[in-house]
């Protein structure tokens, strides 16, 4: 966990929404709904999140699998060209002209 994100989830008291803050990862609003104690888990407590993430691993898998396959049996063919970034679409308006009005927007 980032610095920033860790000093905010445990000064921010429960229920309170924090300003906005940035990270490296982008800007954050963190909202605190509950505080644990660390500790040691029991299995009662562990097993289902750990069956719902296992299942959920396997289906991932299985999903790719089917679509690897599937792939196999195709013919992909890219019909455009790869964009570079660069290109504006042929219609695109001149990025120096004055914006139109509603009247001259819309077709008669």
């Amino acid at each position: 966990m980032v610095q920033e994100f860790e000093e905010r989830m445990f000064t921010l008291p429960v229920g309170e929404v924090s300003e906005p803050f940035r990270t490296q990862f982008g800007w954050h609003i963190l909202t605190v709904t509950a505080k644990h104690e660390p500790g040691t888990m029991t299995m009662e407590e562990t097993s289902e999140p750990l069956a719902k993430f296992v299942l959920s691993k396997k289906r991932d898998a299985a999903v790719s699998a089917l679509i690897a396959e599937a792939k196999k049996g195709m013919d992909i063919q890219v019909l455009y060209p790869e964009e570079t970034g660069d290109e504006q679409p042929a219609d695109a308006a001149d990025p120096g002209a004055e914006p139109l009005s509603p009247a001259e927007e819309a077709p008669e």
